[in-house]
């Protein structure tokens, strides 16, 4: 069998949506503080599914 394999490929908004990910986080942090900020938090108030913020960040840290 030879199984073909697809190319993976980013998505053309994967910088858009990497900024509204910073943009809520920045939100949260301001209005909150520390302590309210979890990657689901920030996935849902970006538009996203919690494991897509895995996409873009490695690490909650990183992303704060």
């Amino acid at each position: 069998m030879n199984a073909q394999v697809k190319p993976q490929r980013k998505r053309r908004d994967g910088q858009a949506t990497r900024e509204r990910l910073i943009q809520a986080t920045v939100e949260i942090l301001s209005r909150e503080g520390l302590g309210a900020v979890s990657t689901a938090r920030v996935a849902r108030d970006a538009g996203i599914v919690q494991s897509g913020f895995y996409a873009h960040f490695a690490s909650l840290e990183e992303c704060v």
